[in-house]
């Protein structure tokens, strides 16, 4: 059986939200595996990359009109063509298999297959852009049956969870079309997660982006719910860089928490392990019902309990053993809270649970495993 000669397109490479992560741990892990003669990332990726993009200002309003939207998405699919057609003819060592990181350039898995039909092309799904950047683009319905048209000419899609293979696809071709989780990488493992704290304050805590999907009022209302409760108990770390910082920081003043809610502002990834040692509960309380998000497999890894969104994709991986989840409206996360700060033994036991699942299912050397066997058995088929 022949090895596989992979080019990994990206977009995820040159950008700043969490999906940079996912694509460098293919790209290393995939690097490790016998059966890739070799992997090549593109676009380059781009080290110590921390500012986060700005949709602001007058390209931020032009992207936001529906029609325009339309242009944006051509003009979207027609670079990303280019870019590949000149990545695989310049390829000195020849590529079997294009293994692209979709985000609104579906189109050109048509092109592609016509230019090169020997050419054996898989997707990583992990949203669709009509959720996303083209969630106001005009005539979505029938930009949806074109994505789901394009996706069915690919030879592998490999989707983040099933509830978005399901409402993408709507008809699933198994073997075509797969459900590979997100996962986490080796340094988030540490087995005395939960057991490092001293002291009686218990510290909640949030990171990730601070941006306006994220609900973090939520989280600081619910906060002061519990803080009201129990004066000089509890305290509420958020960490991260984003668009609402500074709004949140003032909201923080408003609901008379200063010193109670701290800020580190952004750190690297490597250095997320640290805080999250402070961090008793961790929260990530709001994601939409296709996302499998990266943080909930970080805080678990670190044996940390975790509050999560009640939604599909979570519930495909972890059960209410494993993970407290919380629906929408602050009633539910102030009382989530209020019982693991009641319940030290729950939080104990949960975080144990939640650790050992994800060690042994969800580290990004499976998932690479996962979708490197499929990639040879199918080209082995086909051969």
């Amino acid at each position: 059986m022949g090895k596989l000669k992979i080019l990994y397109y990206s977009n995820a490479f040159i950008a700043t939200h969490g999906g940079r992560l996912h694509s460098e741990a293919f790209y290393k892990e995939s690097s490790k595996r016998i059966e890739v003669d070799r992997i090549e990332a593109f676009p380059v990726p781009i080290k110590n990359q921390s500012k986060h993009a700005s949709n602001g200002g007058l390209r931020g309003i032009l992207k936001r009109n529906t029609f325009l939207q339309i242009l944006f998405f051509y003009r979207r699919n027609n670079r990303s063509y280019k870019e590949i057609i000149e990545k695989i003819r310049n390829s000195k060592g020849g590529i079997n298999v294009l293994h692209i990181r979709l985000d609104s350039n579906f189109l050109i898995i048509s092109k592609l297959k016509k230019e090169f039909p020997k050419l054996f092309i898989t997707t990583e799904v992990n949203a669709s852009p009509f959720e996303e950047n083209f969630s106001n683009i005009a005539f979505k319905s029938y930009f949806r049956g074109l994505e789901r048209k394009m996706l069915a000419k690919a030879d592998a899609n490999f989707f983040v969870s099933g509830f978005l293979r399901q409402s993408i696809m709507k008809v699933v071709n198994k073997n075509r079309d797969f459900v590979v989780h997100n996962g986490v990488d080796e340094n988030f493992i540490k087995k005395d997660g939960n057991l490092g704290k001293a002291g009686n304050t218990v510290v909640f805590g949030y990171i990730g982006t601070i941006d306006y999907h994220k609900k973090l009022k939520s989280l600081i209302d619910s906060f002061k719910e519990v803080d009201d409760q129990y004066p000089s108990k509890v305290e509420l770390l958020i960490v991260g860089d984003g668009p609402q910082l500074e709004e949140i920081k003032n909201y923080v003043l408003i609901k008379d928490l200063k010193g109670k809610v701290k800020f580190p502002g952004w750190v690297a990834h490597s250095e997320i392990p640290k805080y999250l040692q402070k961090i008793d509960v961790a929260i990530h309380h709001s994601a939409k019902p296709y996302m499998s998000p990266l943080k909930l497999f970080e805080y678990m890894a670190m044996g940390k309990t975790v509050i999560g969104p009640d939604t599909p994709a979570v519930r495909e991986i972890f059960t209410e053993d494993e993970i407290l989840f919380v629906s929408p409206g602050l009633n539910d996360l102030t009382n989530k809270m209020l019982y693991l700060f009641e319940n030290k033994g729950k939080r104990l036991e949960m975080g144990k649970l939640a650790q050992q699942k994800v060690i042994t299912n969800f580290k990004w050397e499976n998932n690479a495993a996962k979708i490197i066997k499929v990639m040879q058995n199918k080209l082995y088929e086909n051969n």
